[in-house]
This record gives structure tokens, C-alpha cells and sequence, in this order.
């Protein structure tokens, strides 16, 4: 079950790389279309992506209640 998951995502990374790889060599994506992507990407979804893991992380009770670890996460 885990696995067809997992190689279900990689068909769809795979299939994006190759669309990408085509509009690219079609000339149908110029350098600023991939400028744009990329702020998008890293400025938008990457920092969506760490909360939502962060979101559906489950904490054990000796984590949870640890203050130094608190305030070290919170300075950083």
C-alpha cells in the first residue's frame, strides 16, 4: 500500500519533469516564465510545505513539555 503511494508520486514528479523538459525545448517556457516559477516555488509552496509537515507532526509527551527545546526553536 505505502509503496504504490510512493511510486504513484514519483510517476507524477517524472511526468512533470518530462512536460517541463518539452515546453523548454519548445521554446513555450522563456527565462522568465522559469524566474517566476522559481520565486513561486520557493517563496510560496516550499514554506507551505514545511508548515503543513510541521502541522501533522505528533510530539511525544517528553517533547512536548520541554521548554529549553521551545525557546531553542524559537530563537532560530
Amino acid at each position: 500500500m505505502q509503496f504504490e503511494i510512493i511510486l504513484n508520486q514519483i510517476l507524477f514528479l517524472a511526468i512533470l519533469v518530462v512536460i517541463g523538459v518539452i515546453a523548454t525545448r519548445l521554446n513555450v517556457v522563456n527565462s522568465e516564465v522559469k524566474e517566476g516559477l522559481a520565486s513561486l516555488i520557493f517563496n510560496i509552496t516550499l514554506p507551505l510545505l514545511i508548515l503543513t509537515t510541521f502541522s501533522e507532526l505528533r510530539l511525544t509527551s517528553e517533547i512536548e513539555f520541554c521548554p529549553e527545546l521551545f525557546c531553542r526553536v524559537r530563537i532560530f
